[in-house]
């Protein structure tokens, strides 16, 4: 089995792919790219068993047939490489040969029955939107996720098909990210699944933004996302994801209209005493004026005050500021709507106009 290749041909695909290439190999093929080619087009596919991406390339194949070859080494050989060279695949009796001019490579390859593939059970929902509108939610949540929390199901996102379009929500446990996005489907049944953190990540990498169509497959233990050439499926969490509406503050009285740069760039600043992962900043909020403290365990310290419009009692409260900044960074607004309840409870961070996205941070002691 042979094959001839420019380099960009195969550069492209495998620095989407690589990301989904097992580290860990628990299995030697895991490290393995699948490529698979037919008399028009070439398939790549890379998977953990977790999560799978295909890419379809166009392309005349001298030979049809399917092999694997090491993902990285492949796309490390590829990148090495100059600019329109060419790469010659050939594979014969379990070992693959990578020619490029004078350079020469002899790599292991596994039989393609061998490769695992997720298999996609029956579905049970299917949505069509725009792939700007899912990008966009998932950029605007996906920084509230867990990262290995014993909860395993908050190690991901929550997508929930309603009435009025889909929502993407995620925490921590310390904070939380809600997106909404109006869909043009009527009368479909209310869904909830919770994709996995790798899946998101993923999908952040490999949906454009714009208007392409992207369809999302949904089954009982798999979703399946396509758009242009790739296709992603991905195995879910399987768990009960908790009821976030309680974890947002009710009747918030104290509310504050800030410039939204102004007060990120402020944080940053006060942040930089911070010597600790948590950089925990002290909120002190007096009519027209924001105060953001900071200090570390040598007592070093940093103070910035900000003009806002905030006309309610004096209050202050502790927070994580990596937490505000990463709200902060999300929100694309002017300004920045920041609510209130107490000192105990935490604070809602939305554009001045709409409540989309919103994001909580829960307060933290100082």
């Amino acid at each position: 089995m042979k094959n001839c290749f420019d380099r960009d041909e195969l550069l492209h695909p495998l620095q989407s792919l690589i990301g989904v290439v097992d580290r860990q190999q628990s299995m030697p093929i895991l490290g393995h790219v699948l490529i698979d080619g037919v008399a028009s087009s070439v398939t790549l596919v890379a998977t953990d068993t977790e999560v799978e991406l295909s890419i379809e390339v166009p392309h005349r194949t001298e030979e049809p047939g399917a092999f694997t070859l090491p993902g990285r080494m492949l796309y490390e050989i590829c990148r090495s490489l100059p600019e329109g060279a060419s790469v010659e695949l050939s594979v014969s009796e379990g070992q693959a040969t990578v020619r490029s001019g004078r350079s020469r490579f002899s790599l292991m390859s596994f039989a393609a029955p061998d490769f695992p593939r997720i298999g996609m059970c029956p579905e049970r929902a299917r949505l069509t939107l725009a792939s700007g509108d899912l990008k966009t939610l998932l950029e605007e949540t996906h920084v509230a996720m867990a990262v290995q929390d014993v909860r395993y199901y908050l190690n991901g996102m929550l997508l929930e098909r309603h009435a009025r379009g889909l929502r993407g929500v995620a925490t921590d446990g310390h904070r939380l990210a809600i997106r909404d996005i109006d869909l043009p489907q009527e009368g479909q049944d209310p869904v909830q699944i919770i994709v996995p953190r790798k899946a998101v990540t993923e999908l952040l990498r490999v949906v454009p933004g714009g208007s392409d169509e992207i369809q999302l497959m949904i089954g009982e233990t798999h979703l399946q996302v396509r758009v242009g050439a790739f296709t992603l499926t991905s195995k879910l969490v399987d768990g009960r994801y908790p009821d976030y509406d309680r974890v947002i503050p009710k009747d918030c009285e104290r509310v504050v209209i800030a410039p939204r740069e102004l007060l990120r760039d402020s944080l940053k600043r006060a942040c930089i005493v911070c010597t600790d992962r948590y950089k925990a900043v002290r909120i002190a909020l007096s009519k027209g004026v924001l105060s953001a403290t900071a200090q570390n365990a040598d007592r070093e310290h940093a103070e910035e005050d900000i003009e806002v419009d905030y006309d309610g009692d004096p209050v202050e409260i502790g927070f994580n500021g990596s937490y505000l900044l990463d709200a902060l960074d999300v929100i694309e607004s002017e300004k920045v709507r920041i609510e209130l309840k107490d000192a105990g409870s935490g604070c809602i961070l939305v554009p001045e106009e709409g409540r989309n996205p919103t994001l909580v941070v829960m307060p933290m002691r100082l």
